[in-house]
């Protein structure tokens, strides 16, 4: 279950699974795929997401799947985030899921302290923060890998014990940071994922 406003906004954002190019709908219905089978064999199915960073793109990915899973009442599934480095969640990420109807809470306020993101009060939070790919949290197999590289970034690797890996690139928002489309262009990175984050999660049979 989410909560009404995030409800509301992925119903919102399901409306709009038109406006998703054919070839990304096929990298979904992969993701899908994957999802379904492990869900037939009563097992848990886990969704990793890579970038440069895992600060922005990588993360909000991370979040808006839990949300969407919970939204279509799919229980076993869990996602994670990782990166190349290692650096921060972004505050203005951040902000932008909490205008989502997403709850956004940083308990201490340290570099890298990590976020609690709620999508309903009864369910556990998304645990939010930067880290490198191979940390002690991410898992090590079964799981499908989906790198948020842009095409001008050559470095996402593929992972040891990926079942199934996919490339949903977005470019990275952080170019738009201090200008005045700043929070329009998050809005819209934020809103683009939701949609493909609900078509993906829609299209798992359980």
């Amino acid at each position: 279950m989410v909560n009404d406003k995030l409800k509301k906004y992925l119903d919102k954002a399901a409306k709009n699974i038109e406006s998703i190019d054919a070839a990304r709908k096929e990298s979904l219905l992969k993701i899908a795929e994957y999802i379904t089978a492990r869900l037939k064999d009563q097992q848990m199915a886990y969704l990793v997401f890579l970038c440069t960073h895992n600060s922005r793109r990588s993360i909000i990915s991370q979040t808006l799947a839990k949300a969407a899973a919970s939204w279509q009442n799919i229980q076993l599934l869990r996602t994670f985030s990782g990166g190349i480095n290692a650096t921060e969640f972004s505050p203005i990420a951040a902000d932008a899921l909490d205008r989502t109807g997403l709850k956004v809470v940083k308990y201490v306020d340290i570099q890298n302290s990590p976020f609690n993101i709620f999508y309903d009060d009864e369910d556990v939070p998304v645990i939010a923060f930067s880290k490198i790919h191979n940390a002690p949290s991410m898992p090590r197999e079964g799981f499908a890998l989906i790198t948020n590289c842009s095409e001008s970034e050559k470095d996402c690797p593929i992972l040891e014990g990926t079942e199934v890996v996919v490339n949903l690139g977005y470019d990275d928002p952080k170019d738009y940071e201090g200008k005045s489309n700043q929070d329009a262009s998050y809005d819209a990175l934020v809103e683009r994922i939701a949609t493909e984050m609900a078509f993906l999660m829609k299209n798992v049979k359980q």
